[in-house]
């Protein structure tokens, strides 16, 4: 079975999951972030895995 663009979805599913995320998805940039990790008292973060959707950071408490 082949792989193909929309991975099985209908063009239903794939138009649905695409206003959802325009609708429902609010990323933060990096500097916004750093920004309210320092409002919580850490230091600015590091990125150590980034996906289309997902980051992943690592930080540590302010001294």
């Amino acid at each position: 079975m082949p792989i193909t663009q929309n991975a099985g979805h209908s063009d239903d599913q794939i138009k649905n999951i695409i206003e959802n995320m325009s609708e429902n998805f609010h990323p933060l940039s990096t500097e916004r972030y750093n920004e309210l990790l320092g409002e919580a008292g850490f230091q600015p973060a590091t990125t150590f895995f980034q996906s289309f959707v997902y980051k992943a950071y690592i930080t540590a408490p302010k001294n």
